[in-house]
């Protein structure tokens, strides 16, 4: 759980300006002379004066001001175009992969799906024009399950490769999916093939038989073989819904605490929302 190190108000007057220090670590630190201390500011009152509700309430007020920093920052950036919601996700049989090798695989992960989009939006067949878009990476899905994939904030256009312009997708419609599938399956397998070739993958454990390359050649082979999944959507709420949800995951911890039910025998049971089946609330 997350801890409140260093908390420091400062009411003026009727419309207090709120002055805070958070630092999440897992113990309070040793005070290091000399260190920049970091602070978040907001003009709006927490409603409550001084009164944060104990160190859970303050921890998450800290969480809230800079959400809605980023969340602002992003939004001020958006074209007055339409927007689209694309997402890269890894097969679950590379998760255990990108688990013992994350700076490797993410960077890849990021990378793959960055010559992805702008190779298949220049192609003059699809829409030939230079795009630019924001990817948020989520490693954990609602089960807290190591599962890796990549939001994209895309616009539905960019500039011409012939330099014309502006050239907008069809409404509604931004690059086939398929086709963005593929090609992000074969650079990212490429590219992962490469890694391995250089000594930068290691495996231990439940891992370790992929070090032979015999092993490691028929994983490959294996998720080659099968459709990767890329999915790409207009979001009904625009670009800004879409910013909102990805604030959520940009500025908290991993399990909020009203999902926490119970701790016994060593065994956590929390809440999880089943997508698959409308939102069912499950343990």
């Amino acid at each position: 759980m997350s801890r409140l190190s260093r908390s420091l108000l400062l009411l003026a007057g009727a419309g207090a300006l709120t002055l805070i220090s958070c630092s999440t670590l897992q113990s309070p630190p040793q005070p290091t002379p000399g260190k920049d201390m970091t602070f978040f500011i907001t003009s709006t009152g927490i409603g409550k004066g001084a009164d944060l509700g104990g160190i859970e309430g303050a921890d998450q007020h800290c969480q809230s001001l800079a959400k809605a920093r980023w969340l602002h920052a992003r939004l001020a950036n958006l074209l007055p175009v339409e927007y689209f919601h694309v997402v890269f996700t890894l097969p679950e049989q590379l998760a255990s992969v990108a688990l013992q090798n994350k700076r490797v695989v993410y960077n890849l992960l990021f990378s793959a799906a960055s010559e992805t989009l702008r190779t298949i939006a220049a192609d003059p067949r699809h829409l030939g024009a230079d795009i630019g878009f924001l990817a948020v990476l989520h490693t954990w899905d609602q089960t807290l399950r190591h599962h890796p994939h990549l939001h994209c904030v895309v616009p539905g256009g960019g500039l011409s490769v012939k330099g014309e312009g502006w050239r907008s997708c069809r409404r509604g419609f931004f690059l086939p999916v398929n086709v963005l599938a593929r090609l992000f399956r074969r650079l990212f397998l490429d590219g992962l093939e490469r890694a391995y070739e250089q000594d930068k993958l290691s495996f231990h454990g439940a891992c370790a038989f992929l070090a032979k390359p015999s092993a490691f050649n028929r994983l490959l082979k294996s998720v080659h073989a099968r459709e990767w999944w890329v999915y790409a959507k207009r979001p009904f709420g625009g670009p800004a819904q879409v910013l909102a949800y990805l604030g959520r995951y940009t500025h908290r911890v991993a399990i909020s605490n009203h999902r926490l039910l119970s701790l016994k025998h060593d065994k956590v049971t929390f809440s999880w929302r089943d997508r698959r089946h409308g939102e069912m609330r499950s343990t």
